[in-house]
């Protein structure tokens, strides 16, 4: 695998950006081209998190290490992928296998729903390896391995229950 890459964004980093802005969010065409760009040299990517579909494991303002996609995909993972126009990085919850290919169903953990249909192989962009902030690797509970499956599968079989507690701990935080 090659080396680690950051998409640089400009006006992102705390740079102001004409006019005498802030930083703004990053475009969902560059988002895609950061992805393309990912695939195509097969190597690890640092990308931008926005919103609050997966906090507290990705939280916005932080930066995830994306690798690219391979067949150790498993449920509990965080995959980036395209879907409809956007770019999400949501939380397999299942994976159905086909010949060659497989199915994901995909949701964020503090979403009330799954996303809508099914996400094939062609779609998936990367998977999350690592959370970021400023630059430093950030110790994240959910984000792999067993407690990150064990979530998949509480998701997957009660998944209006997520959201509320997800939602509760949001609401504590900000008091």
């Amino acid at each position: 695998m090659g080396p680690l890459r950051a998409v640089k964004v400009p006006g992102r980093g705390g740079d102001p950006e004409p006019g005498g802005g802030g930083p703004g969010p990053i475009s969902e065409t560059v988002a895609r081209v950061a992805l393309d760009l990912l695939v195509q040299a097969g190597s690890p990517t640092v990308l931008p998190v926005r919103g609050y579909s997966m906090w507290p494991t990705l939280r916005p303002g932080e930066q995830v290490e994306v690798r690219p996609p391979d067949d150790r995909l498993a449920a509990g993972d965080i995959a980036v992928v395209r879907v409809g126009g956007r770019t999400v990085a949501h939380r397999v919850v299942a994976i159905r296998k086909h010949g060659a290919g497989f199915d994901l169903r995909l949701k964020g953990d503090t979403n009330f729903t799954f996303d809508r249909g099914r996400v094939d192989r062609a779609q998936v962009a990367g998977v999350v390896e690592a959370v970021l902030r400023s630059g430093s690797p950030v110790n994240r509970l959910f984000l792999r391995g067993g407690p990150a499956r064990w979530l998949a599968a509480l998701s997957r079989g009660v998944g209006m229950l997520c959201a509320p507690l997800a939602l509760l701990a949001v609401v504590r935080r900000r008091t």
